[in-house]
């Protein structure tokens, strides 16, 4: 789906054609899942989360925007549902932050193409053992810039932070990665 006519089916949500958010629902799902994977691993819960979320939609739709950061709005109202969910599970414990998993790889559609090489997979171990390396923020960070391509906006957005803030964490995420890198190389 490209940008307008993304857009377009936004204002036709906005405007009340709920068969338009459904049409957005059935594009980010799967992108939402991912994401929500990532950041809880709890597959029913994060389900039940994407759910709530678009019932908030229809719920609030008399109180939204005409934003153009329709994706960045999304992954932020269901990183607050998660944490929303997690506080109620755990009513004993304060979550202050959410501890963003990266035991699930990140996929890339090259390591599809070239499983079964070894130096892909070596490559793989390397890089898997680099980014375990960073802290859970950066990892999100990465993770939403590089996997799902979202500027530094929209991870601002929906991690709450600034955008410098943004920047600088990508920026420091890949020093490190470099870093970690160079150092690891044995040849």
């Amino acid at each position: 789906m490209i940008d307008l006519e993304e857009l377009n089916y936004w204002y036709k949500f906005i405007d009340g054609d709920l068969d338009a958010l459904s049409i957005l629902f059935l594009h980010y799902a799967k992108s939402l899942l991912t994401y929500g994977m990532k950041v809880y691993q709890d597959e029913e819960l994060v389900k039940d989360s994407i759910q709530e979320i678009f019932i908030q939609l229809i719920q609030k739709r008399h109180l939204l925007k005409r934003t153009e950061r329709i994706k960045g709005l999304l992954y932020k109202l269901l990183r607050n549902k998660i944490i929303d969910e997690i506080k109620l599970i755990n009513r004993s414990k304060k979550v202050d932050h959410l501890v963003f998993n990266s035991s699930i790889p990140f996929e890339t559609d090259a390591e599809n193409q070239y499983i079964g090489l070894e130096d892909e997979k070596i490559q793989n171990q390397r890089v898997t053992s680099a980014l375990n390396l960073l802290s859970s923020h950066q990892r999100e960070a990465m993770f939403l810039k590089y996997s799902d391509g979202l500027s530094y906006e929209l991870i601002a957005q929906v991690m709450g932070i600034s955008v410098a803030s943004s920047r600088t964490l990508i920026y420091r995420s890949i020093k490190q990665l470099k870093t970690e890198l160079s150092e690891d190389q044995v040849y």
